[in-house]
């Protein structure tokens, strides 16, 4: 193995371990705690879900690929077009991409409309949302399960397009529909929500005030992973559309690795997002990291008194540590939306 294609592999090993383990911690933070059980935090689970899909389904084809003997034959071919290709990275990111449109909708709702059913995100419709979002995520994806196919000689998978124009227009669908259409709704969504936080006039009363900030700040924590998915994704899409106008394999090929890269880096960073800007989180992922340690040596008391309308991540009052019996101690919170 060639010192540079060994690199890769150490670096491809390392974000793929970081995605898991951060994205895993994020499921087990929203459904340890009842009070981060709300439905915004279940659609970051699913966006946590998606991000593990991408980096699992990266593995086989580029960092194991040329370390084990691909089967042949109709198995071999079945296993490429579901495990050995990368196919089910690519249903994870159209999935990312509904999830954070969903996302930017309702802060827009909830924040625009804070006293409407419009601004309500029920169960029903989150459990609407994200299933049609994996929906999608599928049929989008089904020429990519037709046109892999497993090289029967070489023993690795390949892409077989019908012809040149099919490949140049789906890819160009893929930068269209994934990439250019849906960063575009985020950024008219947020657009909206952040010139009408600024036209906010300021609440005179604390709770007002306090509930204004705590929405400022749940906004910022999306805006924030919605930056970073355009930037490490948009740039691939853009790359496989010029990839057919371009006659340097080589340079490509280069750009192609480092693009992915930036995807890896992606699935890896919301996790650390969320902990730097929201202490609920950030409490909660310590407390699954280290249970054994007492997070509670240092009293503290924050009260984030909320509107029953809005239901937030920071919809929450950190009132303190109680002692439930002689042996446990944990968080007492107290949702103040109800």
């Amino acid at each position: 193995m060639h010192t540079e294609n060994f690199i890769t592999k150490v670096v491809h090993s390392s974000l793929v371990l970081t995605a898991l383990l951060g994205n895993l911690l994020v499921c087990f933070t929203i459904l340890k705690n009842r009070i981060l059980r709300t439905p915004v935090n279940y659609l970051l689970m699913n966006l946590a879900i998606s991000d593990m899909m991408i980096v699992i389904s990266f593995t086989p084809r580029h960092i194991l690929g040329g370390l084990y003997h691909h089967p042949r034959g109709l198995q071999g071919t079945i296993l490429c077009k579901t495990i050995t290709s990368d196919t089910f990275t690519w249903v994870g990111a159209v999935s990312s991409a509904t999830t954070l449109v969903v996302l930017a909708y309702e802060r827009y709702a909830a924040i625009t409309f804070p006293l409407g059913t419009r601004s309500k995100l029920s169960r029903r419709k989150l459990k609407i949302f994200v299933g049609l979002g994996w929906f999608l995520s599928v049929i989008f994806n089904i020429p990519l399960f037709y046109v892999r196919s497993l090289n029967q000689q070489r023993g690795i998978c390949e892409s077989h397009w019908p012809n040149v124009t099919f490949a140049k227009s789906y890819n160009i669908a893929w930068l269209i529909l994934i990439g250019i259409a849906p960063f575009g709704f985020m950024a008219f969504f947020y657009g909206k929500v952040i010139l009408h936080l600024r036209r906010e006039i300021l609440p005179r009363q604390h709770g007002s005030l306090a509930s204004r900030k705590s929405r400022q700040k749940v906004t910022k924590m999306l805006l924030t992973i919605t930056i970073i998915y355009g930037i490490c994704f948009i740039p691939n899409l853009i790359l496989y559309v010029v990839w057919y106008y371009v006659l340097e394999a080589e340079i490509m090929y280069t750009l192609n690795e480092v693009l992915l890269v930036l995807i890896l880096i992606n699935s890896c960073t919301n996790p650390f997002v969320y902990a730097a800007q929201s202490r609920i989180f950030r409490i909660s992922m310590k407390n699954i990291v280290c249970p054994c340690k007492n997070w509670s040596r240092n009293r503290v008391n924050i009260s984030l008194p909320l509107t029953r309308s809005l239901e937030t991540l920071e919809n929450v009052q950190l009132k303190g540590f109680a002692h439930l019996d002689n042996d446990v101690k944990k968080l007492e919170f107290h949702n103040l939306g109800c």
